[in-house]
Formats: structure tokens, C-alpha cells, sequence
């Protein structure tokens, strides 16, 4: 479960709840990384705040405890399939459910190139995690190569 949270203001709230697989997951973290490093090639390295992104003890159950989410986003949206688009000012993350007859898209998240950082960073710790205690997830890909490509990404 991927959930998308604004916070500036107290309370937060939920404003994107994703519900999708490990091995998406993934594959989602390998084409927003590769993604990510076309976008620095382009415009520069953007600046890394990102310390560690493991949340202190208790920091997920106070942020929920206290977490406006509407009825209408509790449930979440299924994805199976991810488009990464980017400009020079933000990130597009197209989430997408691929059933026949066609890909639909189901939610989009729009951020900062310094937020993508971010959530990259949450990612990559969360999938660690999960590895540890369940084990290495086989997302069907291999290693990247430029050949091959790992998902829908565009400039």
C-alpha cells in the first residue's frame, strides 16, 4: 500500500492510497531510479536531503492516529502498472490497472524532482524491509540493462 500524504498543515491528510504488489513495487523502484537519474543527466543533480527515511518508533502510528482519510480513498485504487513522466519543475507518476481491453489510469501523483528523492528513498528502505523478512521478491525482470526497458518512462 503506497499512500500519498499532505501534511503541511496539521492534520494531515490522505490525498492517494495505492494498493498494489511486491514485485511491482519493484519494478515501479527500478524505472522511477532510472527515471530519476535521465532527469539529473538533463537538468543536474538535485540536492539530497534524504538522511535516512526509516521512520523513528511510533512516528507511523501518531502520523495515522492523527490522518484525515475520506471514505471515498480509504479503500485505495489497484495498480498494476506505472507511467513516469517528467519536466524540468516536476515529476508525473501515472498508476495504471492493466486489464484487457485496455490500461486505464487510476491515479496520478504529481511532485517536486527533491520530493521523488524522497519517495524514492522511502521506497527503497520499505522494499529492504520487506526483504529481510520475507525474503528476496522476484519481479520477473533481471537486472536493468538500456536495452531493456523496465517500464512506461518518458521525458
Amino acid at each position: 500500500m503506497l499512500d500519498f500524504i499532505f501534511g503541511l498543515e496539521p492534520p494531515a491528510r490522505l490525498i492517494g492510497r495505492v494498493l498494489t504488489t511486491p514485485p511491482h513495487v519493484k519494478r515501479m523502484l527500478r524505472a522511477l531510479l532510472e527515471n530519476f537519474g535521465r532527469y539529473e543527466q538533463a537538468y543536474g543533480a538535485v540536492s539530497s536531503q534524504v538522511q535516512d527515511s526509516r521512520a523513528r518508533p511510533g512516528q507511523v502510528k501518531d502520523i495515522y492516529a492523527q490522518l484525515q482519510i475520506s471514505d471515498e480513498l480509504l479503500g485505495g485504487t489497484f495498480s498494476n502498472g506505472m507511467a513516469v513522466k517528467h519536466t524540468q519543475d516536476l515529476f508525473v507518476m501515472d498508476f495504471t490497472v492493466n486489464f484487457p481491453p485496455a490500461a486505464k489510469v487510476n491515479a496520478r501523483v504529481v511532485v517536486s524532482p527533491g520530493h521523488l528523492r524522497r519517495i524514492i528513498s522511502v521506497l527503497g528502505d520499505n522494499l529492504s524491509q520487506y526483504e529481510a523478512r520475507f525474503g528476496k521478491i522476484d519481479d520477473g525482470g533481471g537486472s536493468p540493462t538500456p536495452e531493456q526497458p523496465l517500464w512506461i518512462n518518458s521525458n
